[in-house]
């Protein structure tokens, strides 16, 4: 996740100058989804053994100068990850934001239910759509202006979970609190949420009570293979 983050704070704020402008490049991803997340078992300059994550497919993706990072009205994102939006809203990094969140939810429930319970998530989630027999899984209200109840339920149940250590729990307060949110200006940028998931996973290293906390486990025991499987980080963050 640490890398993930990372990545895409790179797309977000690109430090290199157009060609012909000599001005600063900003990106967004804008499919930001599980399937866009691919592993590799080797990679230059990857020193994991067990491989390496990294986004994939830009064919969403935009880059815009500093006037115009902002203005896209255009912009289509999938409809699962896709955050709240107003017609007519002007598109920024902060959708790629609320499609990471949604993400890190779906790899902490993982992590701490197994993948089963990313369908039973799922399945939830569409029972708050009240339109009948074409529901939808996003992770908002109909009509845009709040987090749906199943999504908040299954954050509380979540942290109840005995495999919910502190690194599990300070990871889905992030999400909640600064990602997962109706109103774009309260997203946090990738670049604080690459340096928040970054203290955890420093904390993680060396506190074993913080990442395990009272579950009693082995870290060789058999882990979900997505938490395994990092990005030169943690195989928990």
């Amino acid at each position: 996740m640490v890398g993930i983050a990372s990545g895409l704070s790179v797309i977000h704020k690109l430090n290199r100058a157009g060609k012909t402008s000599g001005k600063k490049l900003y990106g967004r991803h804008g499919d930001l989804r599980a399937t866009n997340i691919l592993w590799f078992k080797k990679r230059p300059g990857c020193t994991d053994a067990n491989g390496i994550l990294l986004i994939a497919d830009l064919g969403l993706a935009k880059l815009h100068g500093f006037e115009s990072r902002s203005n896209d009205v255009d912009a289509v994102f999938p409809l699962t990850y896709s955050p709240p939006r107003r017609p007519g809203e002007r598109i920024n990094r902060a959708f790629d934001i609320w499609g990471l969140g949604c993400l890190f939810l779906e790899f902490g429930t993982y992590a701490i239910c197994g993948d089963q319970a990313i369908e039973e998530f799922s399945r939830l989630r569409g029972y708050d759509d009240p339109r009948g027999e074409f529901t939808t899984d996003c992770f908002y209200s109909i009509d845009h202006t709040t987090v749906r109840p199943s999504v908040n339920e299954w954050v509380l149940n979540l942290k109840k979970k005995p495999r919910c250590s502190p690194v599990f729990l300070d990871l889905l307060d992030l999400i909640m609190s600064q990602m997962i949110r109706v109103q774009a200006h309260e997203r946090s940028s990738a670049q604080t949420i690459y340096r928040k998931l970054n203290v955890m996973y420093k904390k993680a290293q060396s506190d074993p009570q913080y990442l395990l906390g009272n579950y009693e486990m082995s870290l060789q025991q058999d882990q979900p293979a997505l938490f395994k499987i990092g990005t030169h980080h943690s195989p928990f963050i």
